[in-house]
């Protein structure tokens, strides 16, 4: 439950940063603070995967292949978005750092398409 409420705290706070960075683009420290938000957000939401794996709580458990790919479409843009954190930071750069988060989508295909694991579809329709 501790868990959960943590994860859609993230959520709830999501706003802030956000306006930070339409505001303040040239801002590193509103870039860090929106990537820092959104990174572990994804963060818990994949911890909270794992936790509901654990605690058996899906209607039907998850073959290893399978719960490998999910966690890492899910760790995928919090890796992201602290790699554009530490970017921001190292090189005082917002343009890159904002760019960088167009890098989401097609890298969260192309690991779908080289590690989604064969009878996929029946657990992820």
């Amino acid at each position: 439950m501790a868990l959960n409420l943590a994860y859609l705290a993230a959520i709830w706070f999501m706003p802030f940063p956000t306006a930070l960075v339409g505001r303040y683009t040239d801002e590193p420290i509103s870039v860090v603070m929106h990537a820092v938000t959104l990174g572990v957000a994804s963060a818990l939401g994949a911890v909270n995967m794992l936790v509901a794996h654990r605690g058996q709580l899906f209607s039907q458990a998850l073959p290893r292949p399978m719960r490998r790919h999910v966690l890492g479409s899910a760790l995928l843009p919090g890796l992201l978005f602290f790699v554009a954190f530490a970017f921001a930071f190292a090189f005082m750069t917002t343009n890159w750092t904002q760019l960088s988060w167009q890098l989401i989508y097609p890298l969260e295909c192309a690991w779908a398409r080289m590690f989604k694991p064969a009878g996929a579809t029946e657990f992820l329709a």
